[in-house]
């Protein structure tokens, strides 16, 4: 399968700059990267959160070959850390318990850079766990994080590991690959198992790693990662653009199938967001008739 990723517009990947562009953040954010709650930053999220609550956005979705309907809960992001309150991670929670999923899909990025933060997410996951499965995926900064830590907490809690590498729920194929800038994403082994014509539902943190799909094709590709720009001009345009193929936040027609880009429930470097509302995706597959 050809390499496609490594393509940054500052090709920072192909000249080793990951570990300085990493330490770089570590140095010039350490008051937020030594504090795992900072009152008056929470205090801040908190206060957005309550005037502009998390939006829970539904998704429809028919598969060929699926043999009973899904409901599926796609929440990425969650951020426990110094700059994510308490308020938004229960909002996500009560939207995503009251959907009812049969499976839960986290997406990765779930602390700041403080591995012990996940702590914060036990009742989450025991709360909204999905009554057939609950997978989790790794982000960019349980990397910066230690992530088997990280993933450890959740795994207690009844989540279940994917990292290049597939599952089948219900006759639904649900493949994954590491995180695409600092993990070792493999689509090959993640497809591995995958059968041509079985349903594929395709888990990346990055939306830029839908290319690991290669020649396949997807029912339907989940993403999250870019926070829809975090911090966004009033006609919605990134201050800084978090994808190199443009997959901001919504629905994509693309190549490899459908792509849902999440904008996720947390906050990074900056307690608050504008105009990128922080969403849970309530998912439905159904059966194509």
């Amino acid at each position: 399968m050809p390499d496609r990723r490594r393509k940054s517009r500052l090709a920072f990947d192909n000249v080793g700059l990951k570990p300085l562009i990493r330490k770089a953040r570590l140095v010039l954010l350490d008051p937020l990267h030594s504090n795992p709650r900072l009152p008056w930053a929470q205090a801040i999220n908190d206060a957005q959160s309550r005037l502009q609550p998390l939006q829970p956005i539904h998704v429809q979705v028919d598969v060929a070959g699926l043999s009973r309907a899904l409901r599926l809960v796609w929440m990425s992001d969650l951020h426990a850390g110094p700059t994510t309150g308490d308020v938004i991670i229960e909002q996500a929670a009560r939207a995503a318990a009251a959907f009812e999923p049969h499976v839960l899909l986290l997406g990765g990025d779930y602390v700041y850079y403080d591995a012990h933060a996940v702590e914060r997410l036990r009742p989450l996951v025991r709360r909204c766990a999905g009554s057939l499965a609950t997978l989790a995926i790794y982000g960019n900064h349980d990397c910066y994080a230690k992530r088997t830590p990280v993933m450890s907490v959740l795994v207690e809690e009844g989540a279940v590991e994917l990292c290049n590498a597939s599952r089948v729920i219900e006759g639904l194929h649900v493949a994954a690959v590491d995180d695409y800038a600092f993990g070792e994403p493999d689509g090959a082994a993640a497809l591995r198992d995958v059968p041509a014509d079985a349903p594929l539902l395709f888990m990346t943190h990055n939306p830029d790693a839908i290319v690991e799909l290669g020649t396949r094709r997807a029912a339907l590709s989940l993403a999250g990662h870019t926070h829809g720009g975090h911090v966004c001009l009033p006609n919605g345009r990134p201050l800084l653009m978090p994808t190199q193929l443009g997959y901001l936040a919504g629905r994509y027609e693309t190549r490899w199938g459908p792509l849902v880009v999440s904008r996720g429930v947390g906050s990074i470097d900056v307690p608050f967001r504008t105009f990128a509302r922080p969403d849970v995706l309530l998912v439905e597959l159904r059966p194509l008739r």
